[in-house]
């Protein structure tokens, strides 16, 4: 376990796959009330360690690192994602990608323009292009009387609990869009299932529409969770890590 301290100052828990052969890295980041070990992560982690250093960590307030899920939010989550950016810059590794999916994948995203130079290239799997189209959002609306009372509201997880709190959501009124925040300076590949009932693929098409640049790759049948089509998944990011003339 490799234990990264925030600005706030928390711990942030990793697990650090290393390669001897490289000094090349591969962050994976996990998505709204997810860990490190998450289905995905923890398949691209084993799959890509073949070639990359893969460091694969949980956002403060999620699985083993310090913190409150209740305070997570965009902008935080974007804090952490930079300081662990330039913890393995300081030890020189190559950061050859971030792949974020879902929450993640929006973060990465809203974090380009930080990113650029820092990164070589982004790779976002289903992310929220509207930030005001999310999961969370569209609770809101069914609870927005006891929201208005209470000043927070309990997402419906069987999992995990949720308190989704004012200073979230004003998070995102901040944020409002992926495409006002983007820079296409950065490259990037947008992945997204055909099938997706989280985050539907209308999400993505829009984006690469504004962003002619960025790479766009569709997974027929693909769910939000593509538990069906993770050897696919690995391969389209696997091509998208080759060397390029």
């Amino acid at each position: 376990m490799v234990r990264i301290k925030n600005n706030y100052p928390k711990k942030l828990t990793g697990i650090f796959d290393t390669n001897k052969n490289t000094k090349e890295l591969i962050i994976i980041c996990h998505g709204s009330r997810g860990s490190k070990n998450s289905n995905i992560q923890k398949f691209l982690s084993k799959k890509l360690n073949k070639k990359f250093n893969i460091f694969r960590f949980d956002f403060s307030g999620n699985g083993d690192s310090e913190g409150k899920l209740e305070d997570s939010t965009y902008s935080k989550d974007i804090e952490d994602l930079l300081k662990i950016v330039n913890y393995f810059h300081k030890k020189k590794y190559v950061i050859r990608s971030i792949i974020g999916y879902s929450k993640s994948a929006s973060e990465i995203l809203l974090a380009s323009k930080q990113l650029f130079r820092k990164v070589e290239r982004i790779i976002a799997i289903a992310p929220r292009i509207d930030l005001f189209n999310t999961s969370e959002m569209r609770e809101l609306k069914r609870q927005k009387e006891f929201f208005n009372k209470n000043k927070y509201y309990l997402f419906p997880d069987p999992k995990i609990k949720h308190k989704i709190t004012l200073k979230y959501i004003d998070d995102i009124k901040k944020w409002e869009n992926v495409i006002k925040h983007y820079t296409d300076k950065i490259p990037t590949l947008i992945i997204h299932g055909t099938k997706d009932r989280v985050v539907d693929i209308s999400e993505s098409k829009l984006f690469i529409k504004r962003f002619q640049k960025v790479e766009f790759v569709k997974i027929e049948k693909a769910s939000h969770s593509f538990e069906n089509e993770l050897e696919e998944l690995n391969k389209i990011i696997s091509n998208y890590l080759e060397p390029r003339s």
